[in-house]
């Protein structure tokens, strides 16, 4: 039986031969064609360096390209306030920010029973009570041209209350002092009830006008009701909001533990 050679390659494994119970030893690292010759080492030894130095080459030209270019970008990059908000404005200016929400209209019952003539948007209300007294008063003309509105959805809100009552009522009230609003101030907003007269309202420099139903108790469960709401002009309406509905339930429904309870 021939004894393993200290020199042999350790890491690879005999060639075990059960037939006739000899066993094949790997031949001794020198001459082993993992390791190469002293030929093969030799005509290895670049590919080597140029493996090891590449990636420091390549290091050394990114941090060049990146010691050229840096100052560039920062000197175009805006570095003031105010450079910022010219920023913003050529932004907007081309693409309309969009609120969603805004419950003027129904500031507007609640404050002066929606008698129009008392309300001059085109005025700084926060100076003007009884807006100025108001937590949830925050709009006027000034204000929405300061913030770069571009179109607003106005809220015909009325309160969970109504349902089953008069919502259908107040409802219909709130769209018309939304129409009204827009009509009054014509010079600043527009009414609009789709994205092409959204995108035209902007390009003529006025507020889109949208308007919004808040809460399918606005609609006394009649289809007739919701096919004249859009009729009017109203192109969105929340399900619930905080008022369960005969067929749904909103976030707040525990609340009303009649329209909750469960069978047993």
């Amino acid at each position: 039986m021939r004894l393993l050679n200290l020199t042999t390659c350790l890491t690879e494994l005999p060639d075990v031969a059960p037939c006739n119970g000899t066993v094949r030893l790997p031949p001794p690292c020198e001459d082993s064609p993992s390791s190469g010759s002293s030929k093969d080492r030799r005509e290895e030894s670049p590919r080597r360096r140029c493996r090891v130095l590449a990636p420091i080459l390549i290091l050394v030209g990114a941090l060049l390209l990146g010691g050229l270019c840096l100052p560039l970008i920062l000197q175009s990059a805006p570095v003031t306030h105010q450079q910022r908000l010219d920023v913003i404005r050529r932004i907007l200016t081309e693409v309309p920010l969009i609120d969603g929400h805004n419950d003027l209209p129904w500031n507007v019952r609640k404050f002066v029973h929606n008698q129009l003539g008392e309300v001059n948007l085109s005025s700084d209300l926060g100076r003007v009570d009884p807006w100025a007294r108001s937590d949830w008063s925050h709009t006027d003309i000034p204000r929405l041209r300061a913030g770069l509105v571009g179109a607003q959805f106005w809220s015909a809100y009325v309160p969970c209350g109504a349902a089953q009552l008069n919502a259908v009522q107040l409802s219909l009230e709130q769209i018309d002092v939304i129409r009204r609003l827009a009509e009054m101030n014509a010079q600043h907003l527009t009414l609009v009830t789709s994205v092409k007269g959204l995108v035209e309202a902007h390009r003529e420099g006025k507020i889109a006008s949208l308007i919004g139903v808040e809460g399918g108790h606005s609609l006394g469960n009649s289809l007739g009701v919701l096919r004249t709401f859009y009729g009017l002009g109203a192109r969105y309406l929340t399900l619930t909001h905080a008022c369960d509905t005969s067929c749904l339930f909103s976030w707040r429904d525990e609340q009303y533990p009649k329209l909750n309870a469960r069978p047993q």
